[in-house]
């Protein structure tokens, strides 16, 4: 053949023998393939090679620029990787802000038991059950947003226990009271 149509005129010496082996594999096993990188104008380009014997000493070569597929695949890395920062940094953030409500929360719990245990009015002592349905469902909520860490890490254990339902629906019902 011809030097201007043999693959040590189309690419660099390494890349030539490259294809030469892959060539000569090829025709031994059957099919090949092999992925490459190749410098065009100062532009490194992705390509798959792919070989399959199509007689004793013929084979036919495809040859896949595979750049754009390349680029966006290093796009979602790098999405993928900022995704997992900002969620960690969710989960950092929420787990400190939750850390702060919890400090005043537990002295507004103090104080309701306080004054439900001693006062008379049973107005007023409705209202403080009221008071108190409500702050410990914000603290059990508080208490789940520290759990995310846990349940995002998958370390959350589930504990299935009884419940009153009855008392679960008194409970709610007493919170929206005041809305209706």
């Amino acid at each position: 053949p011809d030097k201007n149509d043999s693959i040590d005129s189309l690419f660099d010496e390494d890349l030539s023998n490259s294809f030469m082996s892959s060539l000569k594999e090829c025709l031994i096993e059957g099919s090949f393939k092999f992925d490459f990188t190749y410098l065009n104008w100062d532009v490194l380009e992705y390509y798959e090679a792919r070989f399959v014997k199509l007689k004793d000493n013929e084979a036919l070569a495809i040859i896949r620029n595979v750049t754009e597929t390349k680029e966006k695949e290093k796009e979602l890395q790098i999405a993928k990787i900022k995704a997992e920062e900002a969620s960690k940094s969710k989960s950092e953030f929420l787990a400190n802000i939750s850390h702060e409500i919890r400090t005043p929360m537990n002295a507004i719990l103090g104080f309701s038991e306080w004054l439900h245990d001693h006062v008379t009015d049973s107005q007023h002592k409705s209202y403080l059950h009221t008071i108190l349905t409500s702050g410990r469902n914000l603290l059990a909520l508080i208490n789940d947003i520290l759990d995310l860490s846990k349940i995002e890490s998958g370390k959350m254990n589930i504990e299935m226990e009884p419940m009153q339902c009855k008392t679960l629906i008194h409970e709610i019902k007493q919170v929206l009271k005041q809305k209706i």
